[in-house]
């Protein structure tokens, strides 16, 4: 049955940069267009924009992410900044998986870009790696490409064509907006009204955020509450099943909690983890986000559950929702309770 409400509340990308095909809701469109508004000043001036694609298979499946590093003037400083990038997210991964007792390189098996960026007629590099388990169960690939652009407009069509991932390039830009909402610079902060965006005064900004600051905090504890509550109740099920994890009540306390999540971030996908970056923790609620992380990874481990093929493969996920329930059972045997104010 055709959703007519949904398809009325469509809208589509070109209203974020001209050209873009595809649609997607009103509210993801409008915040992907503020946030191109914002890298559109962040990199005005580049000649070069320096551009990460992140690969990684593990357990709980498949993700791919974007970024936008940087831009540069001249060639040679994004080929090094690229180069730099490369090497150091590559790094950073091995050390993230410290289980992987022997990572393996190879050949990126999930390819990008379908068309190789030129300049002046000559195509440019494109700096990445795989790491491997050898098992094929946990692989990273770390893609870095150079794109040139236009200086005067660097979020442009031939750069979105180029990327040719829009989803993942959406959510890219909606990360630029959350991290823009936290920054106040000499000069101000962006404030946005319907046509365009405004820069306000230090102090204006600062008696603007004060009288704020009392409302976010207050919706900020009531979402992480929520989502402890919700979370620590899948985990809960699970512990009382007796390892029958493969339940309704776990299956059902699941749902609730990915209900929720959509609910709250609708531009995330399904899954337990969705939404956690994006969540806004005051500085005394960094127990409790752990807490919520540490839950989201049972939770993610039975998800992963109802995907399994055979016999074997529900076995491993049922060891791995095992190993996982214990470890947030032994660090959060006791709930944190958020601050009232």
């Amino acid at each position: 049955m055709i959703d007519r409400a949904r398809l009325a509340n469509m809208m589509p990308l070109s209203e974020a940069v001209p050209g873009w095909e595809g649609s997607h809701t009103r509210e993801v469109v409008e915040r992907t267009a503020r946030g191109v508004a914002l890298e559109q000043e962040r990199l005005r001036g580049s000649q070069f924009l320096v551009v990460t694609r992140f690969y990684e298979l593990d357990l709980d499946g498949i993700s791919r992410t974007i970024t936008i590093e940087g831009g540069h003037a001249g060639l040679n400083d994004a080929l090094a900044h690229a180069q730099r990038v490369c090497s150091e997210r590559l790094v950073a991964e091995g050390l993230k998986h410290a289980e992987v007792p022997e990572w393996r390189h190879g050949t990126p098996l999930d390819t990008w870009l379908k068309v190789a960026p030129r300049w002046n007629g000559t195509e440019l590099p494109v700096f990445g790696d795989r790491l491997s388990d050898g098992t094929g169960w946990i692989a990273v690939e770390v893609a870095v490409a150079v794109i040139p652009t236009k200086p005067d407009t660097p979020i442009n069509i031939d750069v979105i064509n180029t990327i040719d991932m829009t989803s993942e390039t959406v959510s890219w830009f909606g990360e630029v907006l959350k991290e823009s909402d936290q920054l106040i610079s000499r000069i101000g902060r962006f404030v946005w009204t319907e046509d365009d965006i405004v820069i306000r005064s230090p102090d204006e900004v600062a008696a603007r955020i004060e009288a704020q600051d009392a409302v976010d905090r207050d919706q900020a504890l009531w979402l992480l509450a929520e989502r402890a509550v919700l979370t620590r109740a899948v985990c809960r099920e699970l512990q009382d099943s007796g390892g029958e994890f493969y339940g309704r009540r776990p299956f059902r306390a699941l749902a609730q909690l990915l209900e929720w999540v959509h609910s709250n971030f609708p531009e995330s996908g399904p899954s337990p983890r969705c939404g956690l970056d994006a969540m806004v923790v005051p500085e005394d609620c960094e127990d409790l986000l752990r807490e919520i992380r540490d839950g989201a990874e049972v939770c993610a481990a039975l998800d992963m559950l109802t995907t399994a093929d055979n016999s074997l493969e529900a076995e491993g996920d049922k060891a791995a929702i095992a190993r996982k329930l214990a470890a947030y059972w032994e660090a959060h045997a006791q709930i944190v309770n958020p601050p009232w104010r």
